[in-house]
This record gives C-alpha cells, sequence and structure tokens, in this order.
C-alpha cells in the first residue's frame, strides 16, 4: 500500500518536473538579446534578437516634434559600453548616431523631432543598435517618416 502511494507521488513529481522543463523551453531564450521600443512611454515593438521581424517598418507620420522614441536594449552579456542608437539609410551609411552612458538595459531616448528632420532627406531609414559588445549593430526597426 505505501509502495503504491509512493508510486503514485513520485509520477506526480516526474510529470510536474517534464511540464517544467516543457513550458521553460517554450519560453524566451535564456541569454537572449531582447529590446523594446516605446513611443511616448507606450509599448509599441517587442523583441529578441534572432527572432524573425514582423514589422519591417514603424510609422511616424502621426508623431509630433514633441514625441520621444525610447528604445530598451538588453543584452545576455550584462551591462553594454558605447551604447548607440544609429540612423543608417538604405546602403548602410550613418546619418544620425545617439550615444548613451554604460548600463545593463537602461532606456536610451531619441527626440522624435530628430527623426522627422530626416523625411525631407531620406524618407527610408532603419533604426540600428551598436555598443562595444555588438560593434556591427543589430537592426531594430525600419522608420517610414
Amino acid at each position: 500500500m505505501q509502495t503504491t502511494i509512493f508510486k503514485k507521488r513520485t509520477l506526480g513529481l516526474l510529470g510536474v518536473a517534464v511540464l517544467s522543463v516543457i513550458f521553460l523551453a517554450a519560453a524566451a531564450p535564456k541569454g537572449a538579446d531582447q529590446y523594446s521600443i516605446y513611443l511616448n512611454n507606450k509599448l509599441i515593438m517587442k523583441r529578441y534578437v534572432g527572432q524573425p521581424l514582423t514589422l519591417k517598418s514603424l510609422a511616424l507620420d502621426k508623431a509630433n516634434e514633441n514625441d520621444k522614441l525610447e528604445v530598451h536594449y538588453t543584452s545576455c552579456h550584462g551591462i553594454s559600453k558605447d551604447r548607440r542608437i544609429q540612423l543608417k539609410d538604405d546602403n548602410g551609411a550613418v546619418l544620425q548616431e545617439w550615444k548613451f552612458a554604460d548600463n545593463a538595459g537602461g532606456g536610451m531616448s531619441i527626440p522624435v523631432k530628430e527623426l522627422l528632420q530626416w523625411q525631407k532627406k531620406n524618407p527610408h531609414v532603419n533604426l540600428f543598435y551598436a555598443s562595444q559588445q555588438l560593434p556591427a549593430g543589430c537592426l531594430l526597426v525600419g522608420l517610414s517618416l
């Protein structure tokens, strides 16, 4: 009788352990870089680096000059050094760069006014994140201004 109860409890605990592993495996990859983009403190995009980019462009045509675009980038390397957001054209040329203090995922705020100034010169630009740990940069999102 006690053996049967012991077997049932052992199987129950084993089942819980297996389900826990399955749920953890389905969650975000451990240590993966991730970022989120906010417009005026409202989340508009969140993504793990390496996931397919489903949003090809972020429309700022309804944004006004006083708006703030904020990027939160969390690196699996911990504290990121020499953090910067780059605005690049379709050829990869850096049009403008914003530099930020070393941090472990703190927000990087960009005035929308500065992004809208590029509308007349080049309506198709891309935002990239770069740091000492990621010198080549990572495409965050394309902007349609």
